[in-house]
């Protein structure tokens, strides 16, 4: 019931209780003498009873005093509840509940009469509105009942699964957090959640929460069909795989296959690779569907929509074989260079010696060779990488023969060198081969016979000056003819003076050879006869510069060089034997 009473004060302080403004109500409507009595009552009792709540604002009349109980939700309005009194958004008059459930309030201010009070509790508009009347006290209970809203929870399609309000306290205020849940039929998939309005945590998880909006609202679950498959795992020799569909494990030996029937379209498949030892890991492989990581042992395989078949391939480990071989031979079986193998897989080595060498021995890793000592032996490859090399040296059973450096080289003469072995042979027989560099045809000197390891030396004389030449030395044992190494030298620049040195090019051509002796003879009286007059050393110096060419010619030519042998140099060297004794006195 609303009793109408006058009472006085403003602003904000506690709510009074209802006591303190019944102890200073009258009937408001009386004789003026009561209204003067009872003015002056209220006029000594008011400062009393709303001292609390602010002081006396004089123009503005003496306000409109409310008092009673505050309920929220049908419950006491707790202590600290703030209550205020509104008129078209702009606040008159507020208080504090400083006891559960109690207030007491004055509005007040500039305030047309008999316009509509909004009551608020903590900024929530409550149930109940009164006309201000300026002078009144009035016992107004206050009342708030927080709007909720109705969730209903469907399913699309019905079939495809449920979808379940997990708190269960439907209906709901606005801004409760509710939790949600889809579960899926079988040949079913949750896709999403859906709704007009309100809010998800994750819109894409089966289990979340969902943010009540101001109305009511339908949560949609939404499904699909899915389409199932036959998975078939496999595992070549080395390991085994372990397949996990939906927590149920299976396990598929090496060379053997497994198939898991009925597997939905999309479903995470959780797989393991183990390798036997000795083995490794290579990659899976798959005839449709995809992986997080198809080189990865451990890796997750999607479920396509069609039967699949998935392989996890092993393969052995392998180490590197390097092989190598020092001068005088090779390794031809199986070969020079880095070679991969499995760990106990045998290895055939085969070495074979260069011509005048032996092999000695293989050397580097050879704990795992059958017969380091062997040119044809194997290996038993370790677990690690190992390296071996095939030894040889030359066989101190053949003969050798090496060319030195040619030494004391001059404008027209060199001297050539060899050194040499003579193997288990008690005699042999060496000799040099030389040319012009430019020529094709090799001068060979006479067979020279030596019984015991050591060098051998030969003056080539009648050489061109300013030309490199070539040679080599040879060694012949039995019917056998080993050479060394060609090696090269260039004779000095001619001299200023004389021509003693100068070779005699067509003897050389026609005999083949610089060391024939008959040119020895024909050098002899060259220096001694014909260089010692003026029209001697004309003539030698003419056939230098006209000779050269022709004994190109000649020497090129067999025919050519045993005419020019046999009808020109052999009559001139026995002319110039025979008056020997003549010219050399």
């Amino acid at each position: 019931m609303n009793r109408e009473k006058y009472s006085s004060g403003s602003g904000v302080g506690p709510c009074l209780g209802r006591s303190a403004l019944k102890n200073v109500s009258i009937i408001r409507r009386s004789s003026g003498k009561s209204r003067l009595a009872a003015l002056g009552l209220l006029a000594m009792m008011l400062p009393l009873a709303v001292a609390p709540v602010g002081p006396v604002i004089g123009d503005v009349g003496l306000g409109h005093g409310f008092y009673g109980t505050v309920k929220l939700d049908g419950e006491d309005a707790a202590v600290g509840t703030v209550i205020s009194a509104r008129i078209d958004g702009t606040e008159y008059g507020s208080c504090t509940v400083a006891t559960p459930g109690q207030y007491a309030l004055l509005v007040q201010g500039d305030i047309v009469e008999g316009t509509t009070i909004k009551f608020y509790v903590d900024d929530q508009q409550a149930e109940q509105t009164f006309d201000f009347r300026d002078g009144w006290t009035t016992e107004l209970d206050i009342t708030l009942t927080t709007p909720t809203y109705a969730l209903t929870m469907l399913a699309e399609p019905e079939a495809g699964g449920m979808a379940t309000d997990e708190t269960g306290e439907s209906p709901y205020p606005e801004g409760a957090s509710v939790e949600i849940k889809a579960e899926a039929s079988e040949g079913f998939r949750f896709v999403n959640w859906t709704a007009p309005a309100g809010g998800f945590e994750d819109a894409e998880e089966a289990e979340t929460t969902f943010i009540m909006p101001d109305e009511d609202v339908i949560v949609t679950a939404n499904f699909e069909a899915v389409t199932t498959s036959d998975l078939t795992i496999t595992s070549t020799a080395g390991g085994f795989v372990t397949a996990t569909v939906d927590e149920e494990e299976t396990l598929i030996e090496a060379d053997e296959e497994e198939t898991i029937s009925d597997v939905p379209e999309d479903t995470e498949v959780d797989l393991v690779a183990t390798p036997d030892d000795g083995y490794r890991f290579i990659e899976w492989e798959a005839t449709a569907g995809e992986f997080d990581g198809a080189e990865q042992a451990e890796t997750t395989f999607i479920m396509p929509a069609v039967n699949v078949t998935v392989t996890a391939n092993f393969a052995l480990v392998e180490y590197t074989l390097t092989i190598d071989s020092t001068e005088g031979g090779e390794v031809t079986v199986p070969g020079e260079g880095a070679f991969p193998y499995p760990a106990g897989e045998v290895v055939d080595l085969v070495a074979v010696a260069d011509d005048h060498y032996q092999f000695v021995e293989w050397t580097g890793d050879i704990d795992e060779i059958d017969a380091p000592a062997s040119s044809e032996t194997t290996i038993t490859m370790p677990g690690a990488d190992v390296a071996v090399t095939a030894s040889f040296q030359v066989d101190p059973s053949v003969p050798s023969v090496t060319t030195e450096a040619a030494t004391d080289i001059t404008t027209y003469s060199a001297v050539v060198n060899m050194s040499y072995t003579m193997g288990k042979f008690s005699s042999v027989e060496v000799r040099f081969a030389a040319k012009r560099a430019t020529d094709a045809t090799w001068f060979h000197g006479s067979w020279v016979s030596r019984t015991e390891d050591g060098t051998y030396a030969y003056q080539l004389t009648d050489l061109a000056s300013q030309t490199e030449y070539e040679f080599k030395a040879q060694l012949r044992y039995d019917d056998t003819v080993i050479e060394g190494d060609v090696r090269r030298f260039t004779t000095g620049a001619e001299p200023t003076l004389g021509l003693g040195f100068l070779p005699c090019f067509i003897a050389t051509a026609a005999y083949g050879t610089p060391a024939a002796e008959e040119i020895d003879v024909l050098r002899e009286f060259r220096d001694v006869v014909l260089l010692e007059s003026t029209v001697g050393s004309q003539l030698v110096a003419l056939y230098y510069r006209l000779s050269p060419p022709l004994a190109d010619v000649i020497a090129g030519n067999g025919f050519l060089r045993t005419i020019v042998r046999e009808l020109l140099v052999d009559p001139v060297v026995w002319m110039v034997r025979a008056t020997g004794e003549i010219w050399r006195s």
